[in-house]
Parts: C-alpha cells; sequence; structure tokens
C-alpha cells in the first residue's frame, strides 16, 4: 500500500516507500520514467537516422585515414544509439 507525501525534517515532501522498496529505489523508479523515456526515444530515432550518413562515405568510397576513423565513429555511435534505445516503446 502506498502512503501520502510527507514532510521531513527539512520541510522538503519525501515520498514514502511502497511495499518494501526504500526511498531510493521509489526516487530512482519515478526518475527512471521521467528522464528515461526522451533519452531511449533519442536513442532510438537516432539509430534509426544514423545509417543515412554512412550512405556518402560508402558511395565515395573510404580512401584516407580520416575517412575511415569518421565511419568508425559513426558505426560506434550508432550501436550506443541502438543500445540505448532498444527499450522505447517495447511493452
Amino acid at each position: 500500500m502506498s502512503s501520502p507525501s510527507t514532510y521531513n525534517d527539512q520541510g522538503t515532501i519525501a515520498a514514502e516507500a511502497t511495499d518494501g522498496q526504500s526511498l531510493g529505489e521509489h526516487v530512482y523508479d519515478r526518475l527512471a520514467g521521467t528522464i528515461m523515456t526522451p533519452i531511449r526515444m533519442l536513442g532510438f530515432w537516432t539509430a534509426v537516422a544514423l545509417p543515412f550518413l554512412h550512405i556518402p562515405l560508402l558511395a565515395t568510397g573510404i580512401e584516407g585515414s580520416q575517412e575511415t576513423m569518421t565511419f568508425v565513429a559513426l558505426l560506434a555511435l550508432n550501436l550506443v544509439a541502438l543500445y540505448v534505445g532498444y527499450p522505447h516503446r517495447q511493452h
């Protein structure tokens, strides 16, 4: 059962933990829902859009070390975006 929010010693509102959940876990769960949702959405759509930046590199050919590093950096960024955006809209 959940109890209503109460004031703690410093006069700020503290949500009480629910069913064996500590206050820290409760706050983390609330923050994870509000902060992680847009981050996951951004990761998902970044992972969708980044491959289009590979097309010009692959079409013109990767000749120099700078182009190789750009390609590898884009590939690494795409992998990070896939990892972050994977949970987006999974129910």
